[in-house]
């Protein structure tokens, strides 16, 4: 009954690099959509992960943007830029990605507001959104209670994902954003979240 029991798929089998490889197309299209929902002077959290990242490099454009994150890949990719500021989390490092996490992370993040929240999922069901590592549900619930805003950022295959922990339910989101290849039926239950759906259309290199 709603429960991330299973075996197939489980994102926790791909290092960080391999999952950055998976649906870049679908990731660079929903991270373009993203960022095109963000206005100059917006304070934002991004959440760990592959498609987090791919929402940071899509930002450039955007001016007097300050960023909270707990991963060390966005706030390298974002260095570079004069417009943005970046704050980390603090926290410890993990040993599987380049994030940081652990309580000092989570207590810290509660010291912030931003006005948008973008995360992203393990896996995702009609049950809420789940990941495979217990911290890290702690970190990204922190980064949600935190903003006036939230937007869960997934691409389609994490719609036939398991994953252990579940760290929101759809109703928490305010927009989630995912692409064309979502079937059907995952298109019928998200129709009737409370949240703003959008299905990213991709273009796929020749």
């Amino acid at each position: 009954h709603g429960g991330a029991i299973g075996v197939r798929k489980s994102a926790l089998e791909f290092k960080f690099q391999d999952r950055e490889e998976r649906c870049s197309a679908e990731k660079r299209a929903i991270a373009e959509f993203m960022a095109r929902q963000v206005r100059e002077g917006m304070t934002i959290s991004l959440d760990t992960g592959t498609t987090t990242l791919a929402v940071a490099r899509a930002l450039g454009p955007v001016k007097g943007l300050t960023i909270l994150t707990t991963s060390l890949a966005v706030a390298w990719t974002l260095a570079a830029q004069d417009n943005v500021e970046v704050v980390l989390s603090g926290g410890t490092m993990r040993r599987t990605t380049p994030d940081l996490s652990g309580p000092v992370a989570e207590e810290n993040i509660r010291r912030f507001h931003v006005n948008l929240a973008v995360v992203g999922a393990d896996a995702v069901s009609r049950a809420g959104a789940f990941t495979n590592e217990t911290g890290v549900a702690g970190i990204t619930r922190a980064l949600m209670e935190t903003a006036d805003r939230v937007a869960l950022v997934v691409d389609h295959t994490k719609f036939s994902a398991v994953a252990f922990v579940r760290y929101a339910s759809l109703s928490d989101f305010d927009m989630i954003v995912t692409d064309e290849g979502c079937p059907p039926d995952v298109r019928a239950w998200l129709g009737k979240c409370r949240a703003e759906v959008v299905f990213v259309p991709v273009r796929k290199c020749r």
